[in-house]
């Protein structure tokens, strides 16, 4: 860095060779900040900080990009309504 304005061809030049050196699978610099913003929605169960961290002024709009409904959510969601079965009971099937 020179102080000179970072041009996007040359930052993600730089993220995909930081990914190669890294030996992390290909993924747009965009991915790290959903990533990002995704967790932190699931660790605080607070979007208002999510969108105010993401830069949004609305909140709608980080819900609609970020605060997505995994299987995982739904399975855990229903084990814990003992609507599913744990892993590993007799009665799992996967």
């Amino acid at each position: 860095m020179n102080g000179t304005p970072l041009r996007p061809e040359n930052l993600r030049r730089v993220w995909l060779d930081l990914l190669r050196k890294a030996e992390v699978p290909r993924a747009r610099l965009h991915d790290l900040r959903a990533t990002f913003i995704t967790r932190i929605i699931r660790q605080t169960g607070n979007p208002k900080l999510a969108a105010a961290l993401a830069g949004h002024r609305s909140l709608q709009t980080a819900l609609h990009h970020y605060a997505k409904v995994t299987q995982e959510d739904l399975k855990a969601t229903l084990r814990s309504l003992q609507l599913l079965p744990h892993p590993g009971d007799p009665e799992d099937r996967g």
